[in-house]
């Protein structure tokens, strides 16, 4: 090593040096004030608040977690309720369509589509339309045409038709 070297090293140990001496004041400092403050929180006494306060929030805390606690099996009731309804909402809404076309004997389609779907909003056009495909391949309902209308009737009031029908010759 050449001699400029070295002294280069020797002011950068040089500079280290002062920096720590620096930062050992600043730390001696930073001590005797946290040590002060010490003494006037004590001298203050605010432990004793400070205690309260502790016990205060957990006996919150524990009031929380107790009502949180009663609630939970009124939230797995609801939820099962729920469950239930959504498993059951088909057979409720095929009953409805039957219902109504029961009740109306012969009805238009588009007729009992605007009812299930807008007026009672009970699903959508889409599902609409799979129920009555579904009851129609049950045999429950049959559909016709009627002067250019599709209409839809239960098979007993079409079988009823049929006799009635026959009878009348």
């Amino acid at each position: 090593m050449d001699m400029v070297e070295r002294e280069k090293i020797k002011k950068s140990f040089s500079k280290v040096k002062e920096d720590i001496s620096i930062l050992r004041e600043a730390l001696e400092l930073i001590l005797l004030e946290l040590k002060e403050i010490k003494e006037t929180l004590q001298s203050l006494s605010l432990r004793p608040v400070l205690d309260q306060s502790k016990e205060s929030l957990s006996l919150d805390f524990q009031k929380i977690e107790s009502i949180e606690s009663k609630s939970k099996p009124a939230g797995r009731i609801i939820e099962k309720a729920e469950k239930n309804i959504l498993r059951n909402m088909k057979k409720m809404i095929k009953n409805e369509i039957f219902g109504m076309i029961e009740t109306r004997k012969l009805i238009a389609i588009s007729h009992l589509q605007t009812i299930i779907c807008v007026e009672k909003q009970l699903c959508s056009r889409a599902s609409f339309f799979n129920y009555m495909k579904e009851l129609k391949e049950e045999g429950i309902i049959i559909n016709k045409t009627l002067d250019g209308q599709r209409t839809t009737q239960t098979k007993k009031a079409s079988e009823t038709k049929e006799i009635q029908g026959s009878l009348n010759f």
